[in-house]
């Protein structure tokens, strides 16, 4: 889950506790698990930007190195 820049932190760990509370349903976490999403789990707003950071540089030189480009 994003939220704009400058969102407050009291915002972010709001919507993180709820996002939470959700994935915790067993039901819901089977469906997304169906629907092939993986194991779904919560992280810090801060583990999350190293997350992205590393997946970016990760799939960004695979991209660059298969020669391919987003348009």
């Amino acid at each position: 889950m994003f939220a704009p820049l400058g969102t407050p932190p009291e915002i972010v760990e709001r919507l993180r506790e709820a996002t939470a509370a959700v994935l915790a349903q067993p039901d819901f976490a089977k469906k997304l698990a169906a629907a092939g999403s993986g194991e779904p789990y919560v992280t810090t707003p801060a583990e999350f930007a190293e997350r992205i950071r590393s997946d970016h540089a990760r799939y960004g030189k695979l991209m660059k190195d298969a020669g391919l480009a987003v348009n």
